[in-house]
């Protein structure tokens, strides 16, 4: 964030809903945070028309922050050819895509096809940049390792994104951690663990892409339908209920179920168990 604050203008556009801490980090850099509405109310799909008004209409070389794969909280996702019409987009009104990657692989399963969103804006021409944290998907999340790729025009202007870049984690993080680094590169490198721990990735995907086929059974029991359909549909470890801050409270006061008031919940945290 003290790189898009220095390189200006102070501008970052999120989806809403987002991650929590998407809010806070960037306001605490003192960038201006602006919004679209991501998700259709009636029917849980993306609103393309509020996504386009915000490209159509932001200030040149704003930055949008995006997730390209299993978006925290909806678990909705772009296809491939919506990715594609959206690079398209951003690339003619001149504005910056930044990647928030923390879920490679739970998309469909396999790591390579997740990245298909990345070389999509790349092929495409644009300047990109890339937050990759391995937290979760290397089992690594009270380390909080990752890393930052900035795909530049040239030589001459990685040259100069790089010099800054070193500034900053001089100034911030002048002494960064060496244990979980050395296991994402040891992971990453060998041939023989880097096997299986795509496999396990796969075991993780299947297993959450079960959790909500049977979640979305016990919900079809219910007399009210809310289009539980849906979650079935969506991707990653978090979903929105479709339900009111009141019956979210009911849950939690009468049931002892917490959730946000948005109705958002990890299918994971669930468990085969837990469904009844």
């Amino acid at each position: 964030m003290e790189f898009i604050k220095e390189t200006g203008p102070n501008e970052l556009y999120l989806s809403n809903p987002t991650y929590g801490n998407h809010i806070p980090i960037p306001k605490a850099c003192g960038l201006e945070v602006l919004d679209y509405n991501y998700i259709r109310a009636s029917d849980g799909r993306i609103d393309w028309d509020s996504v386009s008004k915000a490209i159509n209409t932001a200030e040149k070389n704003s930055v949008f922050l995006m997730q390209p794969c299993c978006h925290n909280p909806t678990g909705v996702d772009p296809t491939i050819e919506e990715w594609k019409n959206l690079a398209r987009l951003m690339k003619e009104r001149g504005v910056v895509p930044f990647f928030d990657v923390s879920f490679l692989g739970m998309m469909t399963g396999d790591t390579e096809k997740d990245n298909l969103v990345l070389k999509v804006f790349v092929d495409e021409g644009l300047k990109v940049m890339i937050a990759h944290s391995f937290s979760k998907i290397m089992s690594l999340y009270g380390e909080r390792i990752g890393a930052f790729f900035v795909v530049c025009s040239g030589k001459e202007e990685a040259e100069k994104v790089q010099e800054q870049l070193e500034s900053i984690v001089a100034n911030f993080h002048p002494y960064s951690t060496l244990h979980a680094a050395r296991i994402v590169v040891n992971v990453l490198n060998n041939q023989e663990i880097n096997k299986k721990w795509k496999e396990e990735l796969k075991g993780i995907y299947d297993r959450i892409a079960d959790l909500r086929q049977k979640l979305v059974q016990k919900l079809g029991m219910i007399e009210i339908d809310r289009g539980w359909n849906r979650i079935a549909k969506q991707k990653g470890f978090f979903t929105l209920l479709p339900l009111t801050p009141k019956e979210c409270q009911t849950l939690i006061e009468r049931h002892h179920i917490y959730l946000l008031s948005n109705g958002r919940i990890s299918i994971v945290r669930i468990g085969f168990m837990r469904l009844n």
